[in-house]
């Protein structure tokens, strides 16, 4: 086709066909351009969401281990606290076993002993052992003195009264408590 159109005619058509390009090249890039930004705020809410939660959960899993940490602390003392009234409920067991054998006559023999922890009076709250012993004397003199031994020693020490009948060869028991 053959354009008859003045020249200024022709450059003006000319122009205003740049211009539309140019137009349309501009709406495109603020297209992109919006649609970019739209994107990235969409991304940013998205990330700032995701780190809110992330810290929630961090709290609390710090809660949860401090938790668990003071519980393991605490059951730690308590286990120290027994192991440690368990050491000296077998210091003070023993050393009133080695008191028992150091004041022993040494012709008595003992075949059983038992002791255990009682209430020594309710209202002072004061707590000793009660001891069983159970032995063999050869004869009633011996056992005389280990009566008299105990009670200088012990308080409320009690014999059976059927341990003095026999005069040799005695099988005997006797209760007694730790003094106060």
């Amino acid at each position: 086709m053959i354009n008859l159109l003045p020249e200024t005619q022709k450059e003006k058509l000319k122009e205003e066909k740049e211009k539309r390009i140019l137009f349309h090249w501009l709406i495109l890039i603020l297209f992109f351009s919006l649609s970019l930004s739209l994107s990235l705020l969409n991304l940013k809410i998205f990330l700032s969401e995701k780190i809110k939660k992330e810290k929630l959960d961090l709290e609390n899993q710090e809660k949860i281990l401090k938790l668990e940490a003071k519980k393991e602390i605490l059951e730690t003392n308590k286990l120290i606290s027994e192991l440690l009234n368990f050491e000296k409920n077998q210091k003070e067991t023993f050393e009133i076993l080695a008191k028992i054998l150091q004041i022993l006559p040494p012709e008595i023999q003992v075949n059983s002993l038992s002791i255990s922890k009682t209430v020594l009076d309710k209202k002072a709250k004061k707590e000793g052992f009660q001891i069983i012993l159970n032995g063999f004397s050869p004869e009633r003199q011996s056992l005389l003195k280990l009566k008299s031994i105990l009670e200088d020693n012990f308080s409320q020490v009690s014999f059976p009264p059927q341990v003095w009948v026999k005069e040799k060869e005695i099988d005997f028991s006797v209760n007694f408590l730790t003094k106060e």
